[in-house]
C-alpha cells in the first residue's frame, strides 16, 4: 500500500491563493511512495448556483466533477471539484501542521472523477501519474 493513495482527500489549511493563503479541500488522484513523488490534485470549490450545471458528476464543458453534499463527510453543499491540476510533493503533505487527512474516494468514484479529466488540457506528467496509479489499482 502506498503512503499516499489515489483518490485520498485532504484539508491544506495554508493553500496559496491571490490573496495569500486560504484553507482549500483537495482530492490527491495519484499514489506516492516517496517523499519525491508528486501528486496530482484538484481543488474543490462550493457550487453557489448548482442550477447553471446541467448535472450532478462530470461536466466535462466545464471541465468540473460535481459533488452532492454527503459525498465526503467535509461536503455539506454543492460542490465541484475543479479539474485543473495542482501539484504537491509527498513530503508536503506528511506530518505538517496546516495538512489535515480526510477521507478517500471509493475506487468507484475516483475512477468517475479519472474519467472525468481531458488529458489533452492537463500536461502530460500529470495524466501519465493518474492513468499508471489506476493501471495498477485494477480489481
Amino acid at each position: 500500500m502506498p503512503l499516499f493513495e489515489a483518490g485520498r482527500t485532504f484539508l491544506d489549511k495554508k493553500a496559496p491563493n491571490e490573496s495569500g493563503s486560504k484553507a482549500k479541500y483537495f482530492i490527491g488522484m495519484n499514489d506516492a511512495d516517496f517523499e519525491d513523488d508528486y501528486i496530482v490534485c484538484f481543488v474543490f470549490n462550493t457550487e453557489h448556483r448548482i442550477d447553471l450545471l446541467p448535472n450532478i458528476g462530470c461536466v466535462k464543458a466545464k471541465l468540473k466533477y460535481v459533488i452532492e453534499p454527503g459525498t465526503f463527510s467535509f461536503i455539506t453543499k454543492h460542490s465541484s471539484i475543479e479539474l485543473y491540476p495542482v501539484f504537491y510533493k509527498l513530503k508536503e503533505l506528511l506530518d505538517k501542521p496546516n495538512i489535515v487527512e480526510l477521507d478517500k474516494a471509493d475506487e468507484n468514484l475516483a475512477r468517475r472523477i479519472k474519467n472525468c479529466v481531458d488529458e489533452n488540457l492537463i500536461p502530460s506528467k500529470a495524466w501519465n501519474l493518474i492513468k499508471n496509479s489506476f493501471k495498477n489499482n485494477k480489481k
